[in-house]
């Protein structure tokens, strides 16, 4: 049986002492700046 997959190919490991900050990352947005509606997905990885 061949898995549904729903969320992106994984992320290759961070470099080694990624914190919270520079480990944050925009997979995805949609919307209106100028209306200021709409969604945003962030990710984080870390290994500090």
């Amino acid at each position: 049986m061949e898995m549904n997959r729903s969320f992106r190919d994984p992320q290759p490991d961070p470099e080694v002492g990624t914190d919270f900050d520079s480990g944050l990352w925009t997979s995805d947005g949609r919307g209106d700046p100028i209306e200021r509606a709409g969604v945003s997905v962030r990710l984080s990885t870390t290994n500090t």
